[in-house]
């Protein structure tokens, strides 16, 4: 019968050529790399739809309507009497010269415009 040596006492047997350590480790790798993989997909869906638009859409022209001398919205009267007005500008886009500067007054639009959504949710990191 061979000696083990110290260093080998204890050890897996390989088979083929490879640990039994080795194809653990590899398999619990790749289980846990296609579980993150879907977390970061479910994440961004919930990123980039975190609202779910208002069911159903407002029909036109019944809105209460608000006047901000820049444009005028159209809001949704809700069930219990209040008026909702969602997604409306308070200021220019933040771009260019306007960058790091106090807000300047938004672009002036004519026409009503629909405030009925939440618009785009942006993440900073």
């Amino acid at each position: 019968m061979p000696e083990e040596d110290e260093e080998s006492a204890g050890q897996p047997v390989p088979e083929n050529g490879q640990d039994k350590t080795v194809r653990h480790w590899r398999y619990y790798a790749a289980a846990f790399i296609s579980l993150a993989i879907t977390a970061l997909i479910l994440i961004n869906k919930w990123y980039l739809l975190p609202f779910p638009a208002p069911s159903p859409l407002p029909d036109p022209n019944s809105g209460p309507l608000v006047d901000l001398n820049y444009t005028v919205y159209e809001g949704q009267r809700l069930p219990n009497g209040i008026d909702r007005f969602l997604g409306m500008r308070y200021a220019a886009p933040p771009v260019g010269e306007l960058r790091w500067r106090a807000p300047a007054e938004p672009v002036h639009t004519g026409g009503v415009e629909l405030a009925v959504r939440v618009g785009c949710l942006f993440i900073y990191g």
